[in-house]
């Protein structure tokens, strides 16, 4: 299994297997359709979908985290973070797990909003002062 096996079946013991061998895989981006995306925003994407069972994304985005995941993941400048990712798809436990993670909500998406003015749809106001 991979990571994106382990994420497409809620399966955060494997998750937890797969990371502790390689926590580098905690970033390993993963092929979805046209797209690559980070492992935290894929989260989101199958929550969104409705392929991930509600509950199961946080103990996956939990696994990811303590494997070192980056946070703040952006793909050749995008904007594409894990947390914009979330807003955008309505994933609020995934996105506010990112905040209390340290996640930084003053950075700016590709279209050069910082993503805070996205937050408002997860049910939290945060300033770009943090």
């Amino acid at each position: 299994m991979d990571v994106k096996g382990a994420i497409d079946s809620g399966d955060a013991a494997a998750l937890r297997r797969l990371l502790s061998e390689d926590p580098s895989r905690a970033d390993e981006l993963i092929r979805w359709g046209k797209c690559l995306t980070h492992p935290l925003h894929y989260i989101s994407d199958m929550l969104f979908a409705g392929t991930l069972q509600k509950g199961k994304n946080c103990h996956l985005s939990k696994r990811s985290f303590r494997a070192g995941a980056d946070l703040n993941f952006n793909k050749d400048g995008n904007g594409e973070t894990p947390l914009i990712g979330a807003a955008s798809l309505g994933a609020e436990d995934v996105g506010l797990r990112l905040l209390d993670a340290g996640a930084k909500p003053e950075l700016e998406d590709c279209s050069a909003k910082p993503q805070f003015i996205g937050l408002r749809c997860l049910g939290r106001i945060v300033s770009s002062q943090g």
